[in-house]
């Protein structure tokens, strides 16, 4: 074998890798798009938990108590849902704004999921999304 046929070899050898390694990306992040996150509801409350890791981007609502409340105190963005760690959303009555019933998350690769909230005092459940 020769020195070019060599070094050819070598670059579509690692051609093929990186492409693999793009395409294994993509795949991972839409599988994580769709891991189930869970909700609890008290009052001024939303603790969130997700089934494995998720990056979330953004916390879109409006036009809700949670929306109000966070154009007044903003969150330190992005954070990571865990199994192991819940995150609490804390909003406060503001103005007549009426209570959560969804969370909309922007996860990464511009996906949106809307987490349903659960009746105040009631059980954590999946999302419905």
């Amino acid at each position: 074998m020769d020195a070019i046929t060599a070094d050819t070899l070598a670059y579509l050898a690692i051609g093929g890798v990186a492409v693999a390694a793009v395409i294994a990306a993509i795949v991972r992040g839409h599988l994580r798009a769709d891991v189930p996150i869970t909700a609890e509801h008290r009052p001024g409350q939303i603790t969130l938990t997700a089934g494995e890791p998720i990056d979330i981007l953004s916390v879109t609502n409006d036009e809700d108590a949670l929306g109000e409340t966070l154009k007044l105190e903003p969150l330190s963005l992005p954070f990571t849902l865990t199994p192991s760690e819940p995150y609490t959303l804390e909003y406060r009555e503001i103005g007549g704004a009426p209570r959560p019933e969804k969370v909309r998350l922007l996860l990464r690769g511009d996906k949106v999921r809307e987490i349903e909230l659960p009746s105040l005092g009631a059980p954590e459940h999946p999302a419905r999304s």
